[in-house]
């Protein structure tokens, strides 16, 4: 297809011109290649149901299909169903949908079904209910199997859950989607920022099953404290769960390195408050050995170096909250972290903490260890000590020399 045939058929479907829309279709040299292109999706549905892999793709299968166009500024793909959902053009999506589409490219849209559902919440919020309802009550959906009718009721009920659509969970669940575990949606629901759709599933008799701790452990990790006063208040997980590798939820509160901001300290701060209450235990380790006291040293360390390369970039640098993090250190230390707790290399958060130097900043989290009695001079696998790694650098060095207090051996 030519670029100016494929630019009219977008620029028709964008401006809800269904006659036009319908009259493209019509064209035999179009009519061979959405034969074509049936024929190739139509292969890839059936290996992938032979083969027990995803009915539903979210890849493209030719370099640029007559359904998708690219844009220029991204190089991403467009496809042709996504702004007549950005633009509520009900009709135009009513007749993709409908029986005279899905006769002409049925098993084309068949496996664009997790990308329509994808459109049809993340990007048209304020419609997704009534445009998840012309799906559901589409001739499309009535002509594929029970099996992908129940694998599309998933797929939409995650998408909904991890933008708190409520009206539009209500709608899946009327339309008979599983509450039985469904593992996917209830994660989606912790990495958001609101528990309400979690709720709202709860209410309908959700049941999280196995995964209760699984699931305490992932908000926490993706600093959503709504859900983790849900998950606690409703007792669905032992606040001591493991999951994953091992990690506990006071563990997981410092694992993405990679936000730096006021506001996640002050969510990772509040996330710490509730789980040291519930009877999070400070002296359960990771598989590395690690304590929850070493994990916040790892992160304050990681975040240090983030924020060192951005200063190499030249670009705009945050403060990293020092104040949430030293509530979060008083908190653990409050409850009985052991401020010389030795990992499997035998390293302390002070050792850690002691790294933060390279980058030239003079850290408080360093001396409130220090303070409350932490030991410089304890030794890892490899020798060194929390003194000797400060004595590595310049700003190290300046800070034994300015706190001599902290580094004298009796």
């Amino acid at each position: 297809m030519d670029d100016a045939t494929r630019s009219s058929l977008f620029a028709a479907a964008a401006c809800g011109d269904l006659d036009t829309v319908r009259s493209f279709f019509q064209q035999p040299q179009v009519q061979r290649l959405i034969a074509e292109t049936n024929r190739t999706h139509g292969a890839e549905y059936a290996a992938a149901l032979a083969s027990g892999t995803p009915l539903f793709d979210m890849t493209m299968t030719t370099e640029e299909p007559w359904y998708g166009s690219r844009r220029l500024c991204n190089d991403t793909m467009e496809l042709i169903f996504e702004e007549p959902f950005v633009r509520g053009h009900v009709l135009v999506l009513e007749w993709f949908f409908g029986e005279e589409a899905c006769g002409l490219f049925r098993e084309t849209l068949r496996r664009q079904l997790q990308r329509i559902f994808f459109f049809c919440v993340r990007r048209a919020p304020a419609l997704s209910t009534e445009l998840a309802e012309i799906i559901l009550s589409s001739h499309l959906y009535h002509t594929v199997t029970r099996m992908e009718q129940e694998v599309a009721l998933y797929m939409l009920l995650e998408e909904a859950s991890r933008v708190n659509c409520l009206d539009c969970v209500r709608l899946v669940v009327a339309h008979g989607a599983s509450l039985v575990n469904p593992q996917d949606a209830l994660m989606r629901g912790c990495e958001c920022g609101d528990a309400a759709a979690f709720q709202a599933l709860l209410d309908y008799g959700l049941l999280p099953g196995e995964h209760e701790g699984s699931l305490l452990v992932h908000a926490a990790a993706h600093e959503n404290p709504e859900m983790v006063e849900l998950l606690l208040a409703r007792g669905f997980a032992d606040v001591n769960a493991r999951a994953g590798l091992g990690m506990t939820s006071l563990m997981s509160v410092f694992r993405r390195w990679d936000q730096y901001s006021r506001e996640s300290g002050i969510r990772r701060s509040r996330i710490v408050s509730m789980l040291l209450e519930k009877g999070a235990d400070v002296h359960l380790r990771g598989p590395s050995g690690r304590t929850a006291l070493h994990r916040a040293a790892m992160f304050v360390h990681s975040s240090e170096h983030a924020l060192n390369a951005m200063a190499d970039l030249d670009e705009p640098q945050e403060t990293l909250y020092e104040d949430e993090i030293q509530e979060v250190l008083a908190n653990l230390l409050a409850y009985g972290a052991d401020l010389n707790a030795r990992s499997h290399s035998w390293q302390t958060p002070l050792h850690t903490l002691a790294e933060c130097f390279q980058y030239g900043r003079y850290w408080t989290p360093f001396e409130i260890l220090l303070f409350r009695g932490a030991n410089p001079h304890l030794s890892d696998v490899n020798g060194r000590t929390a003194c000797s790694i400060l004595l590595e650098t310049w700003a190290g060095r300046t800070y034994v020399q300015a706190y001599t207090r902290y580094f004298e051996q009796e």
